[in-house]
């Protein structure tokens, strides 16, 4: 993707992000319902002693122990493979392909907050870009609220491109909080008389 990205007709339109996302247009519809109802504990492996020890070291038990039937652990391992998953398919899911999933309904686990703003952040970029900024400014909004959760040093910078997202969307007054919330931020960490902040 990256190598597709910097030529003429994907970089005007968001470059490698935009080459993805449209190779990740054509991802099987009945792929991405399958795995939007995945239960990794009740899944089969060929040999049950594999089973039993990888669902051990989720649950972060002894490898011969017998597995539990339900731990919280697994239920973070199934939100984090749905929303990696959802994130591949996401041009299919946005553009309705698969009626039974919604992008709003896929949240990254928490921990996985620096994860999420590295992959909202630039879909947001891509859709500004690519001029579809309803898109562009839900990736943004969500890169906003992980870049805070993550307590990323880059959250100024992510509030500006949701910001400029939203400026292309709704206009200003929807925009404005959050280049207010990225200059108050980069005020903190720079001073008020540094150059970048202006």
């Amino acid at each position: 993707d990256m190598e597709k990205g910097i030529l003429s007709e994907w970089r005007h339109v968001g470059g490698a992000h935009a080459h993805k996302a449209h190779r990740e247009a054509s991802f099987p519809t009945d792929v991405i319902e399958g795995a939007m109802s995945v239960r990794l504990h009740k899944a089969k492996a060929t040999r049950e002693e594999d089973r039993q020890r990888i669902l051990n070291v989720i649950a972060g038990r002894g490898l011969d122990l017998p597995p539990l039937d339900d731990h919280r652990n697994y239920d973070l391992v199934n939100k984090a493979l749905r929303w990696r998953i959802g994130l591949a398919a996401h041009a299919a899911i946005e553009d309705g392909q698969v009626p039974s999933v919604r992008m709003d309904d896929l949240e990254a686990p928490e921990s996985w907050a620096g994860r999420a703003v590295a992959a909202y952040s630039p879909l947001c970029k891509a859709y500004t870009a690519r001029g579809r900024y309803p898109l562009a400014e839900r990736f943004g909004v969500r890169a906003v609220r992980a870049a805070i959760l993550a307590r990323n040093a880059e959250v100024a910078d992510v509030c500006l491109t949701a910001g400029w997202a939203m400026f292309e969307n709704s206009g200003f007054d929807r925009a404005k909080a959050h280049f207010k919330r990225a200059l108050e931020l980069r005020e903190e960490d720079l001073g008020r008389e540094d150059p970048g902040v202006g």
